[in-house]
């Protein structure tokens, strides 16, 4: 799906496999290998059921180039909140994690290899800002879009974007309105999701202020 091989009826084939909890569907996606699979191993094993952020990345890449965007958050946050519980409980990052578990993986018994920030970093930095902070960036176009899923205050500060730095903001949902600001160095496009609605913006050098509905 990441090479946009499949049709779209082979890419649903794909996913119904992703949703069954007799296959790829465990308690922590997605496995690199198959419940079902002769060999899998429910500690992770390495390469036999662990989860690895970056063959997590190639499948939530993928199924956003299918507009599955919705199954893409979900697995991203449930990576994260895997890597969340188990640095609560370890006080690292581990290289791989087990598929069953809050538990970094496993091999020949014994954890993997920990301190491990180099790819599993992709899980505090990549999928915290684009799936719980909802900010994608498109530097070739110059553009954000910023889906908002909260109706609590959100945003970020110190956003690294095209050679600039930017603070965007939303307040809290009152009345069915928010404001978001948005303090950019430089001239920008912003697109916002909210409330099933798209808002498109052009963002001057300096505070920016806007309202939805």
């Amino acid at each position: 799906m990441l090479a946009k091989v499949p049709d779209k009826n082979r890419a649903n084939s794909l996913i119904s496999y992703l949703n069954d909890p007799s296959k790829f569907g465990t308690n922590n996606p997605v496995p690199t290998c198959s419940k079902d699979e002769e060999g899998y191993d429910s500690t992770g094993g390495y390469w036999r059921g662990a989860i690895w952020a970056p063959t997590n990345t190639m499948v939530i890449r993928g199924l956003e180039k299918y507009g599955f965007d919705d199954l893409a958050r979900e697995i991203a946050i449930k990576h994260l909140t895997l890597v969340a519980k188990v640095f609560e409980n370890t006080g690292t990052i581990w290289e791989n994690y087990e598929p069953e578990n809050i538990a970094p993986g496993k091999i020949n018994g014994k954890n993997v290899k920990s301190d491990f920030v180099g790819w599993s970093g992709l899980a505090p930095i990549l999928y915290f800002i684009e799936y719980v902070l909802g900010i994608k960036a498109n530097a070739p176009k110059n553009e954000i879009l910023w889906e908002i899923n909260s109706s609590q205050k959100i945003g970020c500060k110190n956003f690294r974007f095209n050679n600039q730095v930017l603070d965007l903001l939303c307040d809290s949902e009152y009345k069915g309105k928010r404001l978001i600001s948005v303090n950019a160095q430089s001239p920008l496009k912003l697109k916002v999701k909210y409330n099933k609605k798209l808002y498109e913006f052009s963002i001057n050098k300096g505070t920016n202020i806007y309202q939805l509905d």
